[in-house]
């Protein structure tokens, strides 16, 4: 297993941003439609495709808390937002279909620095065949491993 850590210095953030407060959608067919509801979890969890455009945080969580996604399918989306001063790890069910910084194969992204997890948030979608996966936090270390 390879870990590399990489700190988010753009500005996606506001891209995030308007993504989170987009009109909620009628339907989970395309992630064009912004995101549809809050949930937070204290304990690892297995994230459905019938949660797509989900928000989920780690709200209350006393220990790292595990989100796997999925099979990839296509016009997925979900974000992740570290509520709790608490591990937050996103992973990929499918070995090596997690594309985030510099890494084509990932298996997961996760925020993990000490100061760093309060807000800090990561983003992912599906075009059916891969997990993409940004941290959209400025200035949050992340870890990728692969």
């Amino acid at each position: 297993m390879r870990n590399h850590r990489f700190t988010f210095l753009g500005a996606v953030l506001a891209i995030g941003a308007a993504l989170i407060f987009a009109t909620a959608p009628t339907t989970h067919a395309a992630s064009d439609q912004g995101f549809n509801g809050t949930t937070a979890k204290t304990a690892a969890y297995t994230v459905t495709a019938a949660e797509n455009g989900t928000v989920f945080t780690n709200r209350a969580a006393t220990a790292s808390v595990t989100f796997t996604l999925p099979a990839p399918f296509a016009n997925a989306h979900y974000l992740f937002i570290a509520h709790a001063g608490q591990n937050l790890l996103v992973a990929a069910d499918v070995v090596d279909t997690l594309v985030t910084f510099n890494d084509a194969t990932a298996d997961s992204l996760d925020i993990s620095t000490t100061s760093e997890k309060i807000g800090s948030a990561i983003l992912v979608w599906s075009d059916g065949t891969s997990w993409f996966a940004i941290g959209i936090t400025k200035q949050t270390t992340y870890t990728v491993t692969t």
